[in-house]
């Protein structure tokens, strides 16, 4: 497909309204809507509008240090990548990966540096196929890029149950005292 062609299909998907969600059964689940559609640099202005409340979201819950525009700008410049978990053409998940480095190992792994996933996948009964799908995704990137391992840290404690399932094993567990 022509990248002008690509590109009006990418706006038109980005620019549609979503449809209301059904409670579907989970057995009536077509998995084969499940996709990972890793966002070119040059599409993130198109897409920015179905990203920017994903990350709006995450921020609201976590209060993280950055702002969307950060992140966006990190996405422009190569230095983080974003990934888009669709189920035919709703956007149902959001992820933002970059480099972590480890300077006593003198390697460098993938950081899962935000996930947003709509909390409605719960009801379509696709939670747990979409999040192995864009784990999977993640992972076969990482192999690609060369990297060794995939790191993620969350303040969300629902992580305890849901990252071993994935695969990740807890390595350590930070502690933060303020001084303010």
């Amino acid at each position: 497909m022509r990248s002008e062609a690509k590109l009006r299909v990418v706006e038109r998907l980005a620019n549609a309204k979503p449809r209301e969600p059904k409670t579907e059964d989970r057995r009536q689940v077509d998995l084969s809507q499940l996709s990972v559609y890793a966002v070119p640099a040059h599409e993130l202005q198109a897409w920015w509008p179905v990203v920017r409340p994903a990350l709006e979201e995450v921020k609201r819950k976590n209060n993280p240090s950055w702002i969307p525009e950060d992140v966006y700008h990190c996405i422009k410049q190569g230095i983080a990548w974003l990934a888009l978990t669709l189920y035919g053409r709703d956007v149902i998940g959001v992820t933002v990966t970059c480099r972590d480095g480890d300077q006593f190992a003198n390697a460098t792994d993938m950081l899962v540096w935000i996930a947003w996933a709509d909390p409605k996948n719960v009801a379509r009964g696709i939670d747990e196929a979409g999040r192995v799908l864009t784990q999977k995704a993640i992972e076969d990137a990482a192999r690609a890029a060369g990297f060794r391992v995939v790191r993620m840290h969350s303040p969300r404690l629902g992580w305890l149950k849901v990252a071993p399932k994935l695969g990740y094993r807890m390595q350590e567990i930070v502690w933060v005292k303020s001084l303010r």
